[in-house]
């Protein structure tokens, strides 16, 4: 009798169908307005991703991923230009240049360049180094038809190909997210520039408020997520910094210990400078903050439009 039941279980078994090692059901529905990406906010909001994989001579084989992984994004003007030189192991050097463009029509083209070889020239005195490049070796523009990844082969021959991967993407709109509901705030909250000076020593705490000016020994800042008149400068806020560019080649930094905004949120951040105002030395920073605007134009004695 066991034997006999022992022989049904396994026939019934076999009989069972095998079950997916990993399933997967999903199911969305999205009832939002949709709206056409503008090429400003595609060039915003993309970026390209860059992986390099070495395959057998047909290419339907993965050998190995490249260590090496590059992430490229668009500055508010002009293109993604890059040039990177990668080494695996014993495998050939793949020296490439490649440029991207967002047109006006918001079409994705890039220029890519190989050659047999790129390094550093000489510094120009004035911080930029020239790059030197090798012979070129070949040279095509692709567009990113369908969105799609641009697969470049650098080497084929007998043995393998070496397959660089461009993926080209787009971050989540933070538009769903309410800039009414992150003022300006932070803790340990430290001001400096790229000069090498410190503006405001960290400061525990600042208040929750929607303009906040700062009045240190190198001159007053004010600055707000909202536009208001008299801002004649525009940075950008991204996790826990703020970085504006008050003159020509000044760059200020405001570093929290805290994040301005969550997660991957960007925003454009609005300031004023008045060198001319300033705090008797670096200790004695006074820090205005409020959610008027008149008030805050008041302070600053700027005058409302």
């Amino acid at each position: 009798m066991f034997k006999l039941t022992l022989i049904i279980m396994l026939a019934l078994m076999a009989a069972a169908p095998a079950r997916a090692n990993s399933t997967s059901n999903d199911f969305g529905r999205y009832t939002g307005e949709l709206t056409p990406i503008k090429p400003e906010e595609l060039r915003a909001r993309m970026q390209v991703n860059g992986d390099i994989y070495v395959l057998d001579a047909k290419g339907n084989k993965v050998l190995f991923r490249g260590p090496e992984s590059r992430q490229w994004k668009f500055s508010e003007k002009g293109t993604i230009e890059s040039n990177w030189s990668a080494t695996l192991g014993n495998y050939p050097t793949i020296a490439l240049k490649h440029t991207w463009t967002i047109g006006e029509d918001g079409v994705v083209k890039v220029k890519i360049q190989q050659y047999d070889s790129m390094g550093r020239g000489a510094d120009d005195g004035d911080g930029t180094v020239n790059f030197k490049y090798g012979k070129l070796i070949k040279e095509e523009e692709k567009t990113a038809s369908d969105f799609s990844p641009i697969t470049w082969t650098a080497i084929s021959n007998e043995n393998y190909r070496m397959v660089v991967r461009f993926i080209p993407s787009i971050q989540e709109s933070q538009k769903s997210q309410n800039i009414a509901d992150y003022p300006i705030t932070g803790t340990n909250l430290l001001i400096s520039d790229n000069q090498g000076h410190t503006w405001m020593e960290p400061v525990k705490d600042v208040p929750n408020n929607k303009y906040v000016a700062f009045v240190t020994h190198l001159g007053e800042l004010a600055l707000s997520y909202y536009e208001f008149p008299g801002a004649m400068i525009t940075g950008t806020a991204k996790g826990s910094n703020i970085e504006l560019e008050i003159e020509k080649g000044v760059k200020v930094r405001l570093t929290s210990g805290t994040p301005f905004l969550p997660g991957d949120m960007t925003t454009k951040v609005y300031a004023f400078y008045n060198p001319k105002k300033k705090s008797s030395r670096l200790s004695s920073t006074h820090i205005m903050t409020t959610d008027k605007q008149d008030r805050f134009l008041a302070f600053l004695n700027l005058k409302a439009e």
